[in-house]
């Protein structure tokens, strides 16, 4: 294929990728002035590519239209006259034209897939996908993520699944501890199972006679627990069979949580929470609450349990004999937690404090600075800091002996969510607007910032990979996308009617799933692991078929 050509299509695949006219202009058009401005041959040589994407991001500006092609030929110029005089080292100017080659050899095969995928040729576009992916992870350019992108919405193109059946609003989606399976959990008063690989149903759990408030997977995802507003918490095995029906409590039953050993704890409207045996029977009532209890938990160390109501939280021994009341926020209590190790709890309130306790009573520390309610805080994963939300506008990171380490500035809106990645080195905070930030925990500068910009409507939900590599998030847009650590799109989980509510990895990574209000879920693979796959079997083309793309 001619050079131009390659351009061409280059420039096509670019408008049909971004489709923020304004915005993908504005974007390219200054990556290529700050390219431009560099003293390095490469990089004016990408300035022209730049230019060009600008200059295609737009339809009915003639003035931009007019300054992105002036600009891409003075960058054309430019490059070319350093060409020229490189001619002293052949090496070096054949090696930037081949490199520039393969940024429009690739960017073009990325073009072709999109194309064939759309034509529903998905096996073509499969291969075409791959090997453009292949060209940029071998010689990565300023362009990767877009070919990376064309090659994750072609995987989904290919493998993404559908999962339909409910009669309304899917509010939780899980997958299972092993892999194997997936639930999710919706308003019609359901919870549905499927199969992981195939996105076949395996049963339907219905027999609740009003709202399922919670659900959850034993550790070993061999059996479901669901809490319901009929007064009943009940343990399935994955086909459905009905394992016990967990009577007692006298009203709703609001949460459900399984130990490590796979004995369950269920809190209630009634003001009791109830220790049920790894088959559902019960061993103990816990009483004098006093309140609905919200909140139910098991530490994952040390064999301690929790519940909580809005106004207090408990700590309870292994057999459910009291061991410590959490008694001390002036006001509404929104969640309380563990730590990793099990020997503290963190809980936040109304009051505008998060508070770290002993688990024998005492308080730790307690978090002051926010000024709305604190509705929510996490402890890292190796237990050395706490993350808090308020309705204040902001996140702040804690160390866990008390004092503030950052407060997370560059949001706009109420902050809705915050996490920190599995091994604690970055978060993300979600506020109610079209993006979130993502921050690396040895650089909190206000400036540092990564945003994760994409989404068209409020952003409600992002959730860090297993390995912490990627970024899935939800939104009001009808879409979730996957990221990368550096914010850039690698995926867009598309097709529903409805905002994306809920979304999950599995535990290996290699799976996703999105849920939403318009009653289905999307089930498909994480697009770097499908890659390893088959680069251990990649596809092929036909001869013919590569003719045809004037691949050599």
């Amino acid at each position: 294929m001619k050079p131009r050509s390659l351009l061409l299509l280059t420039l096509l695949f670019l408008g049909a990728v971004l489709n923020a006219q304004s915005g993908c202009f504005y974007y390219f058009f200054n990556q290529g002035a700050k390219a431009l401005q560099s003293k390095d041959i490469e990089k004016w040589g990408e300035a022209e590519l730049y230019f060009n994407a600008a200059y295609h991001c737009l339809e009915n500006n003639e003035k931009q239209k007019s300054q992105a092609r002036e600009w891409k030929e003075k960058a054309k110029q430019q490059y070319i006259k350093a060409i020229l005089e490189a001619r002293d080292s052949v090496g070096r100017a054949n090696e930037l034209i081949k490199r520039q080659s393969l940024i429009s050899t690739a960017l073009s095969w990325s073009f072709f897939a999109q194309e064939e995928a759309a034509k529903d040729s998905l096996h073509t576009a499969l291969a075409l996908a791959y090997e453009a992916y292949e060209t940029v992870r071998k010689n990565p350019t300023p362009f990767s993520p877009l070919v990376q992108k064309s090659f994750g919405n072609t995987i989904y193109a290919n493998s993404g699944i559908a999962l339909k059946g409910h009669d309304n609003s899917i509010l939780e989606a899980l997958i299972s501890p092993d892999g194997a399976t997936a639930l999710t959990r919706s308003r019609d008063n359901t919870v549905r199972v499927w199969d992981i690989n195939t996105g076949e149903i395996i049963t339907i759990l219905e027999p609740h006679a009003g709202f399922i408030h919670a659900a959850a997977y034993s550790p070993d995802g061999s059996r479901i627990a669901t809490a319901s507003a009929d007064g009943l918490a009940r343990l399935w095995s994955l086909e459905g069979l009905l394992l016990q029906e967990m009577k007692g409590h006298t009203d709703e039953v609001l949460a459900v949580a399984f130990a490590n050993d796979g004995r369950i704890l269920t809190g209630s409207r009634d003001g009791t929470a109830r220790l049920w045996d790894a088959e559902g029977r019960l061993l103990k009532v816990l009483e004098g609450h006093g309140a609905p209890v919200l909140i139910v938990d098991f530490a994952r160390q040390g064999g301690k349990l929790l519940s909580a109501t809005a106004q207090q939280v408990k700590v309870w021994s292994s057999d459910g004999s009291p061991y410590a009341t959490l008694d001390g926020h002036r006001s509404y209590i929104y969640s309380a937690r563990f730590s990793p190790d099990g020997s503290k709890v963190l809980t936040a309130s109304a009051d505008s404090t998060a508070i770290i306790w002993a688990i024998s009573g005492e308080r730790s520390a307690t978090l002051e600075g926010h000024t709305g309610i604190v509705h929510n805080a996490w402890f890292s994963g190796d237990g050395q800091r706490v993350l808090t939300i308020s309705t204040d506008g902001s996140a702040r990171v804690w160390a866990v002996t008390g004092g503030q380490l950052a407060e997370l500035q560059g949001r706009t809106g109420l902050i809705t969510s915050a996490s920190f990645s599995p091994d604690g080195s970055k978060i993300v905070v979600v506020s109610k607007s079209k993006t979130a930030k993502l921050w690396d925990i040895q650089n909190l500068d206000s400036l540092s910032a990564i945003g994760l910009v994409g989404h068209s409507e409020e952003i409600l939900q992002a959730l860090f990979g297993p390995n912490g590599d990627n970024l899935l998030t939800a939104s009001r847009d009808r879409t979730a996308k996957l990221w990368d650590l550096k914010g850039h799109v690698i995926l867009n989980i598309n097709g529903f009617t409805g905002p994306v509510l809920s979304t999950a990895f599995s535990p290996d990574g290699r799976h996703l799933l999105a849920a939403s209000a318009d009653n289905t879920a999307i089930l498909c693979e994480e697009p770097e692991s499908v890659y390893e796959q088959m680069s251990q079997n990649p596809p092929r083309l036909t001869e013919a078929q590569r003719k045809r793309f004037e691949m050599k």
